[in-house]
């Protein structure tokens, strides 16, 4: 019980120290989810994602981050470079945004067409 509380505080405090500035108004962070289209939208957009040696991040979803001001719930994924930069990042995502794809990278990473 006590090692599943503190992964639960670890998670917590990842989220605060993103690259994406959690709670700051870069792409991908709570106050500018990266907007997609379902969870397939979603996965998409992070595998067009880039780290600075020009491979692709690992990603995993870490689950519901909370809801947005546009009332969405968002989606929190931890998203890591095994040997480029950024190293480690959580990115915020809105899925409710029928048929948008985002061209944007998320600070810190590249994206590809």
């Amino acid at each position: 019980m006590r090692k599943m509380g503190l992964a639960a505080l670890a998670l917590l405090a990842l989220a605060g120290c993103a690259t994406t500035k959690g709670a700051g108004g870069g792409l991908g962070s709570k106050a500018n989810p990266v907007r997609a289209d379902m969870p397939q939208g979603e996965r998409a957009y992070l595998d067009r994602l880039r780290c600075s040696d020009g491979q692709p991040p690992t990603y995993a979803r870490i689950g519901s981050m909370g809801v947005q001001h546009s009332s969405h719930v968002m989606d929190g994924y931890d998203v890591s470079c095994a040997s480029g930069q950024p190293g480690q990042a959580i990115v915020y995502m809105d899925m409710y945004h029928s048929g948008y794809v985002e061209t944007q990278p998320v600070e810190g990473f590249t994206i590809v067409p």
